[in-house]
């Protein structure tokens, strides 16, 4: 993992990747990317907390039934 740090130019501050110099645009550019990558996460764990819930409540509506179907089971779902 990059460390990063500020230092001083002859006209002010300047940020440091690892002890190197980063162009303004370069940084703009990397927390970017850092927020798309953040955001795709973000997604991609909603969707997999969503389908979860989904599947315990179709385990519950299996539970429920004794001559379980699919059918039946995705019914309860979408009512319940």
């Amino acid at each position: 993992m990059a460390k990063w740090t500020e230092g001083v130019c002859s006209d002010g501050a300047a940020i440091l990747r690892d002890g190197e110099l980063v162009r303004i645009e370069d940084l703009l550019a990397h927390l970017n990317e850092q927020e798309l990558a953040l955001d795709r996460a973000y997604r991609a764990l909603c969707g997999y907390a969503m389908a979860a819930e989904a599947g315990k409540q179709l385990a519950a509506a299996a539970r429920s039934y004794h001559h379980f179907t699919v059918a039946a089971a995705k019914q309860h779902v979408l009512e319940g």
